[in-house]
Parts: C-alpha cells; structure tokens; sequence
C-alpha cells in the first residue's frame, strides 16, 4: 500500500479497548474527546496502517436532511482498495497537525471538529450545518481496516438538501430513507452496518 508521508493522528490499541469497554459500539462521553488529545501521538500513516499497537482516530460523519441520509458508494479511483465499491453513511477522514491550529489548547475537543469539518469540506459542497452530535466510537476488529482505525462518530444536520461531490469519481452519493439503507446493508462498509444497527435502527 503506498501512501503519501502524511502524519496521523493515534492512539494506543489498548486505550482505544477501554474507551469502548470492550464492544464494538462505545458510548459517548463529555470527556471522550480531551481523553484522546492527551493521550495522542503522530505517526507516519504508512506505518500506522500496518502497526496494530495503535489506532488511527478516524472522526466519521453521519450527514442527514431531515429524515434522509447522504448515502455514498466509493468507486475504484479511491485511494484505500479495501473499501472500493462498498456503501457507506459515514465520511470519514484522518486528524493532521494543521486541525490543531485555532484551537485554545492541544486538548481542546474543538480540534475533533476541525478535522471533521475539513473532511466534509475535502469531499462535499453542502448546506449550513445547524446541528453536530457524537454518536459515540466504533471499535470493529473484525477486518484488518477496523484492526487499526478507530471511528468517532458524528452526526451532521444540513439545512438544506443541496448539496455537491467535491472530488468526482472517488464515489457517488444521494440522499436515502432509513428503508434504503437496508437494502444497501449487507454491501456496506463494517463502520456504517455499526451505525445502521446502533444509530438509524434505533432512531
């Protein structure tokens, strides 16, 4: 796998364990995010895809118009193979050294939502966001992808249904009920079959 030399943001494996208390889907805390920042180091993502005693903190972005999900399926031209032609609710992007800037202290969880921000950004035209909760963390072992990445769900609230592929050819996307989503299930990446069971199941 041949990466660009980006540094990413991790954590150690086994605080990403505590974290979720040993499940798959961890629930949120107030203090999640500055438990993170403190404990966070840069690593080479090169290396860090390989290296299981770390975890890459992955914000993953649930994006929803009233009762519709954006609902994208990523195509060949994206970088990561392992997911190509997967389905997915959830946008997800690694934390750099540049979401620090403009925030208060290193351990201020503002810099979560910089990086969260950034990757809607890198990807999407969208509408206002009226609304950014966190869902909790997905800490899915089961495949080599989740063996190193740890996911911190947000869900994002548009005012408006509008909305543009930044980078075309990477995936498409369209606005889904909950009952699509089901259809779409048993193709979609382990992370957003989490969310299905635990967020949009239970809403």
């Amino acid at each position: 796998m041949n990466h660009p030399k980006e540094q990413v943001l991790v954590i150690p494996a086994g605080l990403a364990e505590t974290l979720c208390n040993y499940q798959v889907f961890g629930p949120s805390s107030p203090i999640l995010e500055k438990i993170i920042l403190d404990n966070h180091s840069f690593r080479d993502r090169e290396e860090a895809e390989q290296n299981f005693a770390f975890k890459q903190v992955i914000p993953y972005i649930v994006v929803v118009h009233g009762e519709n999900y954006l609902l994208t399926q990523r195509t060949k031209a994206q970088q990561e193979k392992r997911l190509h032609d997967k389905f997915s609710i959830g946008q997800g992007g690694h934390i750099n050294e540049l979401d620090f800037k403009g925030t208060s202290t290193p351990g201020n969880p503002s810099v979560i939502v910089n990086a969260l921000l950034r990757e809607l950004r890198e990807e999407f035209h969208l509408g206002g966001i009226t609304e950014c909760v966190p869902l909790g963390l997905i800490n899915d072992n089961s495949s080599e992808v989740g063996r190193v990445h740890l996911g911190l769900p947000y869900r994002v609230t548009l005012d408006s249904a509008e909305f543009h592929v930044a980078e075309r050819g990477k995936h498409i996307a369209w606005w889904a009920t909950a009952k699509e989503l089901e259809e779409h299930y048993e193709a979609m990446e382990d992370w957003s079959k989490r969310l299905v069971e635990h967020v949009v199941r239970a809403a």
